[in-house]
């Protein structure tokens, strides 16, 4: 058992534990039954607030949630505060701890998802969570810790930066329009990127550099500042600076393990060597299209011609880079969705769930989701999962609670796999629903996101697709083994691309947190360190000469946004090994387009692995899913690693290494940061405006509507 002690120093209060003025024994446990009595109501005003500001765009929705949030905020330090009086503290030595608390008993033995007691761990667990402001998921509660002048400044800065990103337009190359991020510059990022040409290329290097500098530029000085403040509050709970309280809620060294996991060590191979080997055929590719002059074999790739803003994923390179083209094409549902309705592809996710033999969706799950575009009203379009926590905050029924879905669904293959991975979500809270609220989270961050993305994996093959008459025209002997490696190759694009960006939105900002807090960094230094950390571990290079004015990590949401970002990393990982496991308990071991639909062994491990919620150690809950049961491997290693991913790619890899082979291209890339492709110092201005065409302006009331509106989804872990 992995406890917490063994992250946490000693406070060496020896003896007087038992004299001290702290609650002890049952009145500990008392206490804690009390907190969650009382958070219950706040969690739910604070969700059922931004609930309706998210389906109803307006100033009176935005007040009332603003409301809503102040007052939990101010329960929670209020609480926080009385607890470090009141409560032992969390990170006192065991053998002390063990002097004040108890074991909670019950007459009987609970069930699996009945109310579990109380026991020492649980105690320590909870008490940590309330004493270091992390009850509600990775939402950033550490502001609470502040005085109401700087949390003030907080929120003002915060609300400054939201509103920046979220309103922020780039003119169009020919002056006629203003554009937005999405849809209008993903789609160009897209479209051009696939078509790729000299005028592509200019055109993609025109939106990205507009769109980076005036976001970056905007938010820099507010960031700076922001960091300042945020490391105060980091502080004040215990933490050197916000990085490290982001680390906390991992209870262990998670930069160091997923650095380990990147880079690889002397007994495990690391991801690094295979995103290597992509990025060097996608490179040989794009240098065919574009000449060396702009993508040279060796360098790292201008990040503008990835498909992607960021650079993150490369899936609009698809055609581009098709292995076997003869395969045949690739499956689509979407035209067989159109004979379905909105609520009916809903209720096929259900039966997926249901056929594991896991939790149907609840009845006010049916009767209060949003499932497609409200036509009266304004609202957030991003899908996301929803636990208002409307029960009891002790333990719940998880086949009864109040739990939705948003989504603005169409009828495309890509929406019937997310709504298959926002359900994830919901299962995952029904399954977690008698756990104590402060317990009702992933086992760690990473979790939420993996579970539906396991999901995903299982439901987006063709074989699945087939079995739920999506794909009538498809056969079992389709699956040949060049349509296997396109298969994964079009995953790969996503999956494998997307790693190093992963890593490195957390590295940068821990640094900046850490340096800030150490007074050993200014803000003209973010753009060099945000460059060089693109560079070594994503092999990409910026399309034009960068200043110190220039902030590019504010480019992407959740820099502006606060958000941390590691955890998708994590899930990045883990949901491969979740994967492999229910694949071999389905009876499908090996097989990269496995679909455990239906199998109630896949069914049973799942259940097991998400009902401890946030409850117990996320290593402990990793380690005994893989590692117990059935058609365990010997010598089974239950640690958050990399084998699974490499091994799910293995078809891939070995593809990737006759190509270069075959054509003699470099892996990997030059880091000395002295090659820069062709027109690097021709940096674009946005375009004037063209006077005789009216453009769409939103008013700063609007304006500031929609940045809330960005800021309230990066309060979801989902």
């Amino acid at each position: 058992m992995k406890l917490l002690a063994s992250s946490l120093a000693s406070v060496g209060l020896g003896s007087l534990v038992r004299d001290g003025p702290w609650s002890c024994g049952q009145e500990a446990i008392n206490w804690l039954n009390d907190w969650h009595e009382a958070a219950q109501p706040f969690y739910l005003d604070a969700i059922e607030t931004e609930w309706q500001y998210n389906i109803n765009i307006t100033s009176q929705n935005e007040e009332a949630y603003q409301a809503a949030d102040k007052r939990f905020k101010n329960f929670v330090k209020e609480w926080s505060d009385r607890s470090k009086t009141e409560l032992p503290p969390y990170d006192m030595d065991r053998t002390e701890l063990e002097k004040c608390l108890v074991e909670e008993k019950f007459d009987t033995t609970p069930g699996l998802h009945d109310q579990q007691p109380w026991t020492i761990d649980r105690q320590q667990r909870a008490i940590m969570r309330i004493q270091t402001f992390k009850v509600y998921h990775e939402k950033d509660m550490d502001a609470s810790a502040l005085d109401d002048s700087r949390l003030d400044e907080y929120q003002a800065l915060m609300g400054s930066m939201v509103t920046q990103y979220s309103t922020m337009k780039v003119r169009s190359m020919d002056g006629l329009s203003d554009l937005e991020l999405d849809p209008d510059l993903d789609e160009i990022m897209a479209h051009s990127a696939a078509n790729p040409s000299q005028e592509s290329y200019d055109e993609l290097k025109y939106y990205w550099t507009i769109w980076h500098s005036k976001v970056g530029q905007a938010t820099r000085d507010d960031y700076a500042k922001f960091v300042d403040v945020s490391n105060e509050a980091a502080d004040k709970n215990g933490y050197h600076d916000t990085g490290a309280s982001w680390r906390g809620w991992y209870d262990m060294d998670i930069d160091v393990l997923v650095k380990s996991i990147w880079e690889g060590d002397a007994h495990n191979r690391g991801l690094k060597e295979l995103y290597e080997k992509l990025h060097g055929h996608i490179r040989y590719v794009l240098s065919q299209k574009y000449g060396s002059e702009f993508v040279k074999d060796g360098e790292p790739i201008p990040a503008h011609i990835l498909g992607n803003m960021w650079a993150q994923s490369w899936g609009n390179l698809y055609d581009l880079v098709e292995p076997f083209p003869y395969a045949g094409a690739t499956p689509d549902a979407t035209p067989a969705l159109q004979d379905l309705s909105i609520q009916e592809m809903y209720e096929m996710a259900d039966d997926f769930f249901t056929g594991l033999g896991l939790m149907p969706m609840t009845d006010q799950f049916w009767d209060k989701s949003v499932l497609e575009k409200t036509t009266d009203t304004e609202m957030v379009c991003h899908a996301s999962a929803w636990d208002f926590q409307s029960a009891p905050g002790i333990s719940t029924d998880g086949t009864t609670g109040d739990f939705r879905i948003k989504q603005c669904t169409k009828k495309t293959q890509s929406n019937f796999v997310t709504l298959h991975h926002e359900m994830g979500h919901i299962e995952y809270f029904q399954l977690y629903a008698h756990q104590p609220i402060v317990f009702r989270a992933g086992a760690n961050p990473g979790f939420h996101e993996a579970v539906g993305d396991t999901i995903a994996l299982s439901v987006s093959t063709p074989a699945h697709l087939a079995k739920v008459d999506l794909l009538p025209d498809w056969k079992p002997e389709d699956q040949t083994d060049a349509a296997e490696i396109n298969y994964l190759m079009m995953t790969a694009l996503s999956k494998i691309a997307f790693l190093p960006f992963g890593l490195i939105m957390d590295l940068f900002r821990w640094e900046v947190f850490e340096k800030s807090a150490d007074n050993d960094i200014t803000p003209d230094e973010y753009q060099a360190l945000w460059d060089e950390y693109r560079l070594n571990y994503q092999g990409v290079v910026s399309p034009v000469k960068r200043t110190s004015a220039d902030f590019d990590p504010a480019a992407k949401f959740h820099t502006s946004n606060n958000v941390p970002y590691v955890r998708y990393f994590v899930s990045f990982v883990v949901q491969f090994q979740f994967y492999e496991r229910l694949c071999v308990l389905a009876g499908q071991p090996g097989d990269n387009q496995c679909d455990f639909a239906g199998n109630k062994a896949a069914g049973e491990a799942l259940e097991k692995l998400l009902s401890p919620g946030g409850a117990e150690h996320w290593e402990d809950v990793l380690e005994e899913f893989l590692c117990t049961g059935d058609h365990v491997p010997q010598n089974c290693d239950g640690s958050l690693n990399a084998e699974a991913f490499l091994t799910y790619f293995k078809p891939l890899e070995d593809w990737l290494d006759q190509q270069k082979a075959l054509y003699g291209y470099q892996v990997g890339w030059n880091k000395d940061g002295k090659w820069k492709p062709e027109g690097y110092d021709d940096v674009p201005e946005e375009s004037p405006v063209v006077t005789t065409t009216t453009t769409t302006t939103t008013s700063t009331s609007n304006a500031t509507l929609i940045g809330f509106t960005f800021a309230f989804l990066s309060l979801l872990l989902l």
